[in-house]
């Protein structure tokens, strides 16, 4: 009776270890696809603060490139125009797919308050009466590109900040959780094979222990 008493023990302790092991290895699992999650803030990265960051560079060229047609005064009327509507076509299709990726509420604003200068200023750009107004205009509309600018770099940075604590966190989870299921799975085979004898020998009686 001893020693399947001792038998079902072992076999219980082997059980709960053998389901801890499995958990463990489970919540590993789990942990795995948690780089699915770092994986698309990866992407967000490149789509939504790269890629922005490019379209606002490009239509600061083009801005300049618009104040150099302005200041030349070797151009003709009818390539002035047709240059200008140039820049002004590209400038849109950058503003286009600028306002397709993720705009936070700031960078809402501040692209908001952007095309509004971008309007007034091409409204009065070829007026030579309003030099001073489309010089503020344009003042205005670079400095709204440049807190733009600034907005992606400080989102790109909290993204690539919690990439960087989301996989130094997973990494040593996922390492110390393989460990604890080698030890049990170890632990479980070793009470497997265990002898059904109990640890200590029962002492006769009448015997003693001196």
């Amino acid at each position: 009776m001893k020693a399947v008493f001792h038998a079902k023990n072992k076999i219980k302790a082997a059980i709960v270890l053998l389901v801890m092991m499995l958990l463990l290895l489970g919540h590993h699992v789990i942990q795995n696809m948690r780089f699915t999650d770092v994986d698309a803030s990866v992407n967000s990265i490149y789509n939504d603060r790269l890629m922005p960051a490019t379209y606002l560079f490009r239509m600061s060229n083009h801005m300049y490139q618009v104040r150099l047609l302005l200041e030349n005064n070797k151009i003709s009327e009818t390539d002035l125009a047709k240059q200008l509507e140039a820049h002004d076509q590209h400038i849109n299709q950058l503003i286009n797919n600028y306002e397709t990726t993720y705009l936070t509420q700031e960078e809402t604003k501040a692209w908001q308050l952007f095309k509004e200068n971008l309007a007034l200023y091409r409204q009065v750009r070829a007026a030579t009466e309003k030099e001073a107004e489309a010089d503020a205009y344009f003042a205005a509309v670079m400095d709204h590109l440049r807190e733009l600018n600034k907005i992606q770099e400080g989102e790109g940075y909290a993204i690539h900040q919690d990439i960087q604590g989301t996989l130094q966190g997973a990494q040593m989870e996922s390492s110390f959780e393989v460990i604890i299921a080698m030890v049990f799975g170890v632990m479980a085979l070793i009470l497997i094979r265990m002898p059904d004898k109990p640890f200590l020998k029962a002492v006769p009686k009448g015997s003693s222990l001196n």
